[in-house]
């Protein structure tokens, strides 16, 4: 036969309320940790930021930073001043592009009248005037040259001064542009 205990359900109940003390305790206990570490961690991140934050500042009140902080201030002032002009040389350009007196055109028209065993030694122009100087073997050459810059069209006037060398002659040509205005 079985006994009777008839202080079971007090020891169940007192047992009861140590398990529900030790759950308390436990839950409570990993909460504190949790939220221990959970200050641990910020705490160690505010530190980090803190430093990182000295580093920055430390960098930037350096005398190196302070330079390239007066090299960049002076490069964007420059950069404002020739963006600020830039619309007026770009007007400027195209009107000297408009009125080019020396261009590939030019040159090839040039070195198209030329015949051979001539040479062109100089070219120099000034305003609307151009002078050029031959190197020829004889004068026929120099007739030929005269003739061919006359029937070009782009001059007002050709003139041919010859000075003698020993051994070849040198032809000055003087010309004058037609078109071009001297403003």
């Amino acid at each position: 036969m079985k006994d009777f205990n008839f202080f079971s359900p007090y020891l169940l109940e007192k047992r009861n309320r140590r398990q529900k003390r030790i759950y308390i305790i436990s839950v409570s206990t990993l909460l504190l940790i949790g939220v221990f570490s959970f200050i641990a961690l910020n705490l160690y991140q505010i530190e980090r930021y803190n430093s990182e934050i000295n580093m920055v500042e430390s960098y930037l009140n350096s005398e190196k930073t302070k330079e390239l902080l007066n090299k960049y201030e002076e490069t964007k002032n420059e950069t404002e001043i020739i963006n600020k002009y830039y619309g007026i040389v770009s007007k400027i350009d195209k009107i000297l592009n408009a009125q080019a007196v020396v261009n590939t055109s030019l040159l090839d028209k040039l070195s198209s009248v030329m015949p051979q065993d001539s040479y062109l030694l100089s070219m120099t122009i000034i305003n609307k005037d151009m002078e050029l100087n031959y190197s020829i073997k004889d004068l026929v050459p120099v007739a030929e040259i005269e003739h061919n810059l006359r029937e070009l069209n782009i001059f007002d006037m050709v003139h041919v001064s010859i000075v003698n060398a020993e051994a070849n002659y040198i032809a000055k040509i003087n010309c004058s542009l037609k078109d071009v205005s001297i403003e």
